[in-house]
């Protein structure tokens, strides 16, 4: 290269390379990330562990109290010397409700097991939304009737859903179940059904009880909830809803509740239509 003067400069050219070790880096960095991801599973096995426990203990809970019963009015009737008939029929009798809830939470139990497991024995068919309705409110009628509570319907019966319809009557019992028990005294319980733009079909239905609160909705969801009813003569063992909502998913659908304190429930119930 020449300069202004004309004179010929040499330059010279070359590269500077720089090298970093950062394998340090990356070790602690991994390092960092294991912990992270071990900490996490850690915390993970905790709750698991902790909700497991939790509905261990509330299912024993729960169980105690009628086999309580059963032991008890038992020995009584041992002592028993002589025997009186009277008597004899009283503790048989609540020996016999003691078994019933017995073998009623049992068969909630593997219920809500059953449809907590992948695979659960779902069959969908096009099913006429007006005949299950209409089938279980002939199921309830007696407990209605028991508590002076009135029945609507305003189903319609071009309404079709894709469900499995004994399935889908088992949602509806439980849902109108609790409708009943948990109204007042001359009540009334409502079912309304619609389609939707979605091309899925909503049922409705609607109490005129005691309601929720908010507090009381937050927690409706928990295996064996039954938001101080439990003090109560009304009988349940808190998973019917749980079921019903697990029930309703498999088969494609969903389940929501809404309730306001003394002023009654309603819960909607939506599934596909059937083409």
């Amino acid at each position: 290269m020449f300069d202004a003067q004309g004179a010929l400069r040499l330059t010279a050219s070359g590269y500077l390379y720089q090298v970093h070790d950062l394998r340090a880096q990356h070790a602690a960095a991994q390092q960092l990330a294991d912990l992270a991801a071990e900490r996490m599973r850690r915390e993970a096995s905790e709750l698991a562990h902790s909700a497991k426990t939790t509905f261990l203990s509330r299912v024993s809970h729960e169980m105690r109290t009628p086999l309580n019963a059963v032991v008890g009015f038992a020995q009584l009737l041992q002592m028993q010397k002589p025997l009186d008939p009277e008597k004899v029929q009283t503790y048989a009798s609540h020996i016999l409700s003691a078994g019933e809830h017995m073998l009623a939470l049992v068969s909630d139990l593997l219920d809500l097991n059953r449809a907590g497991q992948v695979g659960v024995a779902i069959k969908l068919q096009p099913v006429v939304l007006a005949s299950v309705v209409q089938e279980s409110l002939l199921l309830v009628e007696g407990l209605a009737g028991t508590q002076g509570i009135s029945l609507h319907t305003d189903v319609a019966l071009e309404l079709v859903v894709m469900a499995d319809p004994t399935r889908l009557r088992q949602v509806l019992l439980n849902v109108l179940s609790n409708a009943i028990k948990y109204n007042r005294e001359a009540g009334s319980v409502t079912l309304l059904a619609g389609r939707l733009a979605s091309q899925r079909v909503w049922l409705r239905v609607q109490d005129t009880g005691m309601g929720m609160t908010r507090q009381q909705q937050e927690r409706l969801f928990q295996p064996f909830e039954r938001l101080g009813q439990e003090r109560t003569r009304i009988p349940g063992s808190g998973l019917g809803l749980i079921i019903s909502r697990s029930l309703i998913e498999e088969m494609g659908g969903s389940l929501e509740l809404s309730s306001e304190a003394r002023h009654g429930t309603q819960v909607t119930l939506e599934l596909p239509a059937a083409a």
